[in-house]
């Protein structure tokens, strides 16, 4: 009897550190999404957080970003005031600042981060394997200022701000520290944390659907309830691109970024709200891969689409090629209509010079110039849109020249004839009342050219057609022998040469900018500097300059977008350059 209880003291001197090891390991394997409460509109994991914040922290990138025109604007914003009101607010409640010094010693390795609430910044941060408690000493320190609750057997502690409301929260077990600024986030987490049977963000099917198609996480993943966030005001407020219509389509996305020595990519997932009720046609996406394969290496910016819309092809042609002047803006409701001068709608006065008294005035209901290329673009059943542009500088580097090629395909093939019918018709409008400048002969290379000053070519290579204002940059597409090969066809393929373009792009816009500029000396266009002037950078050659200049280290980006009905998926590549 003795033996056996020998042998059953030893079995358990045995088995129970075995049992505690297995028990350290299955809770460290738990995904942190299992500890996140149900409802937040945006969660965003790292596989290392406090590596990511080191890395940004010794950033180069970071440097030169605060000291840009960029980061000047944005300290000015209006999104900038409100969240330095949030910080305030929370260094209020906690009794400390959440610096970038606080997060570097409170940030372990898998970390997640839950909104719940983007108006109020309400958020849930959950982290694991902090540096030696470093962060939970921080918090230790004032922990005598905070209320103590309870919630099953774990305790946390809470403070409120009395003059916002807003509340600052945390907890630690284990190796988990836990941060959050309402009581029932950091309560959720830990009966979670516990096993309490809790909704979790896994039983939410915005959060759900998309990390099951997706593969293995990224060093930072991002998924989005975009079907919440597109409504609330604040995505109308600071969502940069402004294509909420765009947007509405999407329930869910799920973003993955991928850091290397030399690239940095990002794996999209975006779940539409519906599916379409009609399959796409595979021969668009084909036809754009196929038109996608003739851009030269060498290209500062390239952009191919499926199944274009017709009126959407003709505008893209119009401004960028055939009469940028005429090309057509939508209407925007956010101006006001222009007044109307009531003198103009009696006699003209006596220092009015261009009128012509000799001439009736346009009608309204004339017919378009560019009705002819609008007509066959219509029926010509688009199957594809690529769109090629560069820069080069003129010896003297002022004059920056855009160079473009737009190149259409269609069901059917082209004719020759019909395309410089309609082309003639837009440009006659605008150059001259007879034929001169706008007949066409046949150049070396193949293609059409107008003989007038106007560089314009046009070639038809059976369904594909081609509009240049640039022979070489024509030449070189038509002369490629590449063919597409992608397993699957994309419905969007695009690539910008940073490297290329950023010097031209800010030499361009500083020139256009130039004639703008309140600061800009009146004697010799020198511009003053912009603390002197007294005035904002510049939109485009200061503060999207500044940015550009910023991440020079980026010398080429890529997007490629698969539309699968149900969802979309792209992958988006940044090549940097060796360091």
């Amino acid at each position: 009897m003795k033996k056996r209880r020998y042998y059953l003291i030893a079995f358990l001197l045995l088995i129970l550190p075995l049992w505690a090891a297995f028990q350290t390991l299955a809770t460290a394997s738990r995904p942190l999404s299992k500890l996140v409460p149900a409802g937040a509109l945006l969660y965003i994991e790292a596989k290392d957080f406090s590596s990511l914040l080191k890395d940004w922290n010794a950033s180069p990138v970071k440097a030169a970003w605060l000291k840009t025109d960029n980061y000047q604007v944005f300290s000015r914003s209006r999104l900038f005031l409100r969240l330095s009101d949030a910080h305030r607010e929370f260094t209020s409640a906690a009794g400390l600042s959440p610096d970038m010094n606080f997060l570097t010693k409170v940030a372990g390795k898998e970390s997640v981060f839950a909104w719940y609430d983007i108006g109020k910044l309400e958020f849930l941060f959950i982290t694991r394997g902090a540096q030696s408690g470093s962060g939970e000493s921080l918090l230790a320190q004032n922990r005598s200022k905070f209320e103590v609750r309870t919630v099953g057997d774990q305790q946390f502690y809470i403070r409120r701000d009395p003059a916002s409301g807003r509340a600052a929260a945390f907890a630690t077990s284990g190796d988990y520290l836990i941060l959050a600024t309402r009581e029932d986030l950091i309560a959720g987490a830990l009966q979670l944390l516990t096993g309490a049977d809790v909704r979790s963000i896994d039983n939410d099917a915005w959060w759900a659907r998309p990390t099951a198609m997706a593969g293995a996480p990224g060093d930072l993943r991002m998924v989005l309830n975009l079907e919440a966030i597109v409504a609330t005001p604040y995505f109308r407020s600071y969502w940069v691109q402004r294509n909420l219509t765009d947007m509405k389509q999407y329930a869910a996305a799920l973003c993955d970024l991928s850091r290397s020595a030399t690239e940095y990519r990002e794996d999209r997932i975006l779940l539409r709200r519906n599916a379409p009720d009609v399959p796409r046609d595979p021969a668009g996406a084909q036809a754009a891969n196929e038109l996608a394969a003739l851009v030269p290496e060498d290209a500062g910016l390239f952009r191919a689409v499926a199944d274009p819309n017709p009126a959407e092809a003709l505008s893209i042609l119009e401004s960028k090629l055939l009469a940028p002047s005429m090309a057509r803006s939508e209407p925007r409701e956010s101006l006001a209509p222009a007044a109307v001068n009531l003198n103009s709608l009696g006699m003209a006065g006596a220092g009015d010079f261009e009128s012509r008294i000799d001439q009736a005035p346009l009608s309204a209901s004339a017919t378009p110039a560019d009705d002819k290329l609008r007509r066959l673009l219509s029926a010509s059943g688009l199957r594809a849109i690529l769109e090629v542009h560069s820069t080069s500088a003129d010896s003297g580097g002022v004059f920056v020249r855009p160079r473009s090629v737009i190149a259409l395909t269609a069901a059917s093939d082209w004719r020759l004839a019909e395309v410089q019918s309609a082309v003639t018709a837009l440009l006659k409008a605008g150059l001259t009342t007879g034929q001169l400048g706008v007949t066409w002969k046949n150049n070396a290379a193949g293609f059409e050219e107008l003989e007038g000053l106007l560089p314009m070519a046009v070639a038809v290579r059976g369904k594909q057609v081609f509009f240049s204002n640039d022979a070489a940059l024509l030449a070189r597409l038509l002369g490629s022998s590449k063919h597409s090969t992608n397993s699957e066809a994309a419905a969007y393929i695009a690539g910008f040469s940073h490297a290329r373009e950023s010097g031209n792009f800010v030499r361009l816009f500083s020139v256009v900018d130039r004639g703008h500029q309140s600061g800009t000396n009146p004697v010799t266009g020198a511009d003053k500097p912009v603390a002197e002037a007294g005035r904002e950078p510049d939109f485009l050659s200061g503060n999207i300059g500044s940015v550009s200049q910023m991440l020079a280290g980026v010398t080429r980006e890529r997007i490629t977008a698969f539309d699968r009905g149900e969802t979309v998926v792209q992958r988006v590549v940044y090549a940097w350059a060796p360091q």
